[in-house]
């Protein structure tokens, strides 16, 4: 029990670095939030637990206890469902990220057959349909590249088996033009990409 237990936990937590970074400042801000209210509600009780008055003292101080008693389970519950709540939205925000690293992976790698793809009830759908929006652009681009070039090739190997026919500069002329035009296709199509020139800058 005790392992499926933990084995659910580590399902939750996919992003280690991230999704505790979140929830330790979420906590710390939480716990400095419910010990201000404590300090603000406590406090008058406790200064009249100093009062000159015993009675005035000892109704304070019945009071302070059974307020700590009841606050502090609730406190102690509250934090519990307040670090739940976090585990949740940081899971359903880090899981989307981790599958944008492995997309972004094979990206690099020129892989473009890989999709983002969310489970029910993840954040970041938005981003999800443009990042899958680039990836369907860049994939037309690419097809429609791979698809000129072959025909280029295609061009260029039926000009060498007919190059004893093409006997004068006329034919020689058209079948350059042919090549020629399969060529600016090629690059109409490359042209859509922008490139940034010179090194790359280094990392700060």
């Amino acid at each position: 029990m005790m392992k499926e237990n933990k084995r659910k936990l580590t399902n939750y937590i996919i992003d280690k670095e991230v999704q505790l970074r979140i929830i330790a400042g979420s906590l710390i801000f939480m716990l400095a939030a419910v010990i201000l209210t404590l300090i603000i509600i406590l406090y008058p009780l406790f200064r009249d637990m100093f009062s000159t008055d015993m009675e005035t003292q000892y109704r304070a101080a019945q009071t302070f206890l059974i307020l700590v008693k009841q606050l502090a389970p609730a406190v102690i519950l509250l934090l519990l469902l307040f670090i739940l709540h976090l585990i949740t939205v940081t899971h359903r925000i880090c899981g989307p990220l981790v599958n944008f690293r492995h997309t972004f992976s094979r990206l690099k790698e020129g892989d473009l057959s890989r999709r983002v793809y969310l489970r029910q009830g993840d954040y970041l759908k938005k981003e999800c349909e443009i990042i899958n929006g680039m990836i369907d652009g860049l994939s037309h681009i690419v097809s429609q590249v791979m698809e000129d070039q072959k025909k280029l090739i295609s061009d260029l190997e039926d000009m060498i088996s007919k190059t004893h026919d093409l006997d004068t500069k006329e034919k020689l002329a058209a079948a350059l033009q042919i090549i020629t035009a399969d060529a600016r296709r090629v690059m109409e199509t490359l042209s859509r990409f922008q490139v940034k020139n010179g090194p790359s800058e280094p990392k700060s």
